[in-house]
C-alpha cells in the first residue's frame, strides 16, 4: 500500500489547486486524474472563464498564478500588442492546450507531487471518523491500487470519492419549502425574462440534474482545422427544425415584435404565416397541415410541441435533446449567431481564430449520470459528444441548410492543434452538477442574495472563498409552458450578489479527514453560483491549505478552528470577502485584517473604506463585536446589522486610536491588552484612526489571543 500525506482525487482545477498547495507545503501528495489530461473543463474547451472579476483583483495564489501563466504565454509568444494577447484578457480567455500547459507547469514544478492518470475510486476503508485508505481501479483494465493518507480531497465533478466513502449526498432539486428558496424545485421563468417566475412553478423537488454538453473548440484557420465526419448514430431530424426557413421566421417575428415564437404560436393559432414557418421546422417530406383546434402544425403523434391548448397546467415538451428552443429568432442555434444573408457566422472568441462552442445541451440525458457506473457514464458522454459533433456536421453538410449558411459554417472546423490524442474532440464532458454532499453547512439561494437590512449577502463567518457569478442553471427538463423557458432555467443577473462560502460546506458529516470542494454541500439553487471553475479552483486551494494546516498542527481538517484557517488564507492573499475597494492581494498592512473581519460582521456592504476615518458610532459597534469574536459569541450577520447607517455615520465624529483602544478595553471580557495590539501593529497613540488601522488592531487582538503569528 502506498502512503501519502494528502491524496487528491480529480485533476480538475480544484484538484490541482489543492494538490499544488499541499505539495508546496512540503507534503507528500498524490493527484489522481480520471483521464490522461489535467485541468478538467478549463483544459477541455471551456476557454471563456465564467467570472465577473478581473484577474488583477486577486482571488487565491494558485488560481492567480494560473491566470498569470496564461497571460504570460500569450504576451511572450505573440507580443504585448498582439491580437492574441488582447483576446486572452489577462489570462481569462485561452485555448485548451494553453490551459493544459499552464496546469502541467504548475504540477511539474512540485517535487513532492505525484500524478497517477486514468484511475477512479471503487472502495474506501474507514476508521471511526476518518478515511484510512482508498482503492482505485484503472480506467481501461482491472489493475487495482490502494493508497492511504492523512487527508483525502475529493475534487471530482461527480463527488465519487465522497460517495465511495459512504458520505450522504443529494442528486437533483430540493423542494421549495425545504430551504424556503423561491427558485427551488420545478420552476418556469418567463421566456423573455428568465429572472421572473412564471405560472406552473410548483416548487416540487425531484432527482433531475441540469443539462450537460461538450465545449467544442473550433478554428477558422484553414491550416489548423478539419471538418468533422458524420458521428455514429447521426439523425438529421434532430437538427432540421433549427434552420428551416429561419429567415422567413425571423422576418415575421421581427415585424411583429415577437420574442418567443413558441408562446406566440400556441396562443394565436390563427396566424397562418407563423404556422407555415413553424411547419417547415420539421422534415420537408411531411405534408402541410392546417392549424385549427383538431389538427395542429403536424400530426399529434409527430408534434414535439404537442398541439394542445395553452392552459395553465399543460406542459409543452421541447424538441428532443436540445435547449435551443428558448432563444430569440437571432439565437435559434443556442450560443451560435447564424446569419444567412451576407453576415458572419460567429462563435465565441478565443485567441488564434478559435471559438468556444457552448451549445447543444442534451436536456434530460444527464439525469442518470451522477450515480451511473463507468460504462454507462462513458455511453452518456459519447451521446453528448455525438450530438454536438452532429450539429456541426448538419450545419456544414445538410441540404436543409441554406447554401450561404452552409458555406459560412464550413469556414469553421475542429481545431487540429487541440486534443490531438482524441481526434480533436474534448476529453471532458461538461458535468455542471452531479452529487452534492450533505455537509456541516449548506449553501443556499439565500446566501447569494442581499440579506435583510444589509447591502451585501449574509455574512458566512466560516468563509474560505467567494462566489460571484449569477445563479445560472441550464435546462433541467425538456418541458416548458406557454411563454416560459424550459423547466429549471433561470439566470439571476440582477439579484445575485458576491457571497461567501463557509468551510463547513466542504466538510461531510461524520468524517474529519475528507474535504469536498467541488461536490460540496449546497442546495441545487445555491450551487449555481458556486459551480464555476474559478470558484471551485479557489475552494480546492482552500482545501489544500486546510490539509496542510491540519498536518502541521497535528489535527484533522474537520476539527480545525475556522478562524485560524481564515487567518492563514488571508495572510496568503486569499479573498474571503469581496470588497469593491479593498483587494485581498493589496500591498497594504490592512489587507488580511479586512478580509477576515469581512467574514465576521464588521462590514455591512461591499465597501471597506480602509483609508476613511473610523467614526465613533462604528467604533463602538466594532468594540462590542471584537468581544463577541474573542469570546466566540454572536452571529456575524447580526453583528453587521448592528452597524450604524450611512446617515448615523455621517454625523458621528472621527475617533482617535486612544479612544478606540478605550472602547475595546471597556468591552473586552478576556484579559487582553488592546494597547499592546496597537503597538504590535505600529498604530501610534492620539491620532485619528482609519478604518484599516482599526481593523488591524482587532485582527491582532483576535490572532494574538489564538496564538497565531501574523
Amino acid at each position: 500500500m502506498q502512503r501519502y500525506d494528502v491524496v487528491v482525487t480529480g485533476a480538475t482545477p480544484a484538484g490541482i489547486g489543492a494538490a499544488v498547495h499541499a505539495a508546496r507545503s512540503d507534503l507528500d501528495t498524490l493527484l489522481i486524474a480520471y483521464n490522461n489530461h489535467l485541468g478538467g473543463m478549463m483544459a477541455s474547451g471551456l476557454g471563456m472563464t465564467d467570472t465577473l472579476l478581473h484577474p488583477s483583483k486577486g482571488r487565491s495564489p494558485v488560481l492567480d498564478e494560473f491566470f498569470e501563466r496564461v497571460a504570460t504565454h500569450y504576451r511572450e509568444e505573440y507580443g504585448p500588442d498582439s491580437a492574441q494577447y488582447r483576446t486572452c484578457n489577462d489570462g481569462l480567455v485561452f485555448e485548451p492546450h494553453v490551459a493544459e500547459g499552464a496546469f502541467d507547469a504548475l504540477v511539474d514544478a512540485e517535487e513532492t507531487l505525484d500524478i497517477d492518470r486514468e484511475w477512479h475510486p471503487v472502495a474506501a476503508g474507514r476508521s471511526e471518523r476518518t478515511v484510512s485508505d482508498v482503492t482505485f481501479v484503472a480506467s481501461h483494465d482491472d489493475q487495482m491500487m490502494t493508497v492511504s493518507a492523512e487527508t483525502f480531497v475529493d475534487a471530482t465533478y461527480e463527488g465519487d470519492l465522497a460517495a465511495t466513502a459512504g458520505v450522504p449526498y443529494r442528486v437533483g432539486r430540493e423542494a421549495r419549502e425545504e430551504y424556503g428558496e423561491r427558485f427551488a424545485g420545478t420552476v418556469f421563468t418567463n421566456a423573455d425574462d428568465v429572472t421572473t417566475i412564471g405560472a406552473g412553478s410548483t416548487g416540487e423537488g425531484d432527482d433531475a440534474v441540469q443539462s450537460y454538453n461538450y465545449r467544442i473548440c473550433l478554428s477558422s484557420d484553414p491550416d489548423n482545422m478539419c471538418h468533422p465526419e458524420k458521428p455514429d448514430g447521426y439523425d438529421r431530424r434532430e437538427y432540421l427544425w433549427v434552420l428551416h426557413d429561419l429567415k422567413q421566421m425571423r422576418d415575421l417575428l421581427n415585424e411583429r415584435g415577437i420574442e418567443d415564437p413558441m408562446a406566440f404560436g400556441l396562443s394565436n393559432r390563427s396566424a397562418p404565416e407563423l404556422a407555415t414557418a413553424m411547419r417547415r421546422w420539421y422534415d420537408r417530406d411531411e405534408p402541410p397541415v392546417a392549424v385549427d383546434d383538431d389538427d395542429r402544425w403536424v400530426p399529434l403523434a409527430h408534434d414535439v410541441y404537442r398541439g394542445s391548448d395553452p392552459v395553465e397546467d399543460e406542459l409543452l415538451p421541447l424538441p428532443a435533446q436540445t435547449r435551443l428552443l428558448d432563444r430569440t429568432p437571432e439565437g435559434l442555434a443556442g450560443d451560435i449567431y447564424l446569419e444567412q444573408e451576407g453576415e458572419e457566422f460567429v462563435w465565441g472568441n478565443l485567441p488564434n481564430n478559435k471559438r468556444d462552442m457552448n451549445a447543444c445541451d442534451l436536456v434530460g440525458e444527464s439525469h442518470a449520470y451522477p450515480e451511473a457506473d463507468w460504462e454507462t457514464r462513458r455511453e452518456i458522454a459519447q451521446q453528448h459528444l455525438n450530438y454536438a459533433i452532429g450539429f456541426i456536421y448538419f450545419l456544414q453538410n445538410d441540404d436543409a441548410v441554406p447554401e450561404r449558411a452552409q458555406r459560412e459554417a464550413r469556414q469553421w472546423g475542429l481545431a487540429t492543434d487541440e486534443f490531438e490524442d482524441n481526434d480533436n474532440k474534448p476529453f471532458q464532458l461538461y458535468v455542471r452538477e452531479a452529487r452534492r454532499i450533505e455537509g456541516r453547512e449548506t449553501f443556499t439561494e439565500h446566501d447569494a442574495f442581499l440579506a435583510e437590512q444589509l447591502d451585501r449577502a449574509p455574512v458566512n463567518d466560516g468563509s474560505v472563498a467567494i462566489a460571484e457569478f449569477p445563479l445560472d442553471p441550464h435546462d433541467v427538463k425538456a418541458v416548458r409552458r406557454t411563454g416560459t423557458a424550459s423547466d429549471g432555467r433561470f439566470f439571476l443577473t440582477e439579484s445575485t450578489v458576491p457571497s461567501q462560502i463557509d468551510y463547513g460546506t466542504l466538510l461531510p458529516e461524520g468524517l474529519d479527514n475528507l474535504l469536498v470542494p467541488v461536490a460540496l454541500s449546497a442546495s441545487h439553487v445555491g450551487f449555481q453560483t458556486v459551480r464555476l471553475e474559478p470558484t471551485w479552483f479557489q475552494l480546492g486551494e482552500a482545501a489544500g491549505v486546510a490539509a496542510a494546516r491540519a498536518l502541521r498542527t497535528d489535527t484533522l481538517p474537520g476539527t480545525l478552528d475556522p478562524v485560524d484557517l481564515q487567518c492563514e488564507l488571508a495572510e496568503a492573499g486569499t479573498m474571503l470577502t469581496y470588497f469593491a475597494d479593498a483587494d485581498s492581494t493589496a500591498d497594504e498592512p490592512w489587507a488580511a485584517a479586512v478580509q477576515v473581519l469581512g467574514a465576521k460582521g464588521f462590514f455591512d456592504g461591499y465597501a471597506a473604506r480602509p483609508d476613511d476615518p473610523i467614526d465613533a458610532a462604528t467604533a463602538d459597534v466594532w468594540a462590542a463585536a471584537t468581544n463577541d469574536l474573542v469570546s466566540g459569541d454572536g452571529d456575524a450577520t447580526e453583528r453587521a446589522r448592528q452597524l450604524p447607517t450611512p446617515e448615523e455615520r455621517s454625523v458621528a465624529e472621527p475617533v482617535s486610536s486612544e479612544n478606540f483602544l478605550a472602547a475595546l478595553a471597556a468591552e473586552l471580557e478576556a484579559d487582553i491588552d488592546p494597547a499592546a495590539a496597537a503597538s504590535e501593529v505600529g498604530v501610534p497613540d492620539e491620532v485619528t484612526l482609519s478604518r484599516g488601522e482599526a481593523a488591524r488592531i482587532v485582527y491582532e487582538l483576535v490572532a494574538g489571543n489564538r496564538g497565531i503569528d501574523i
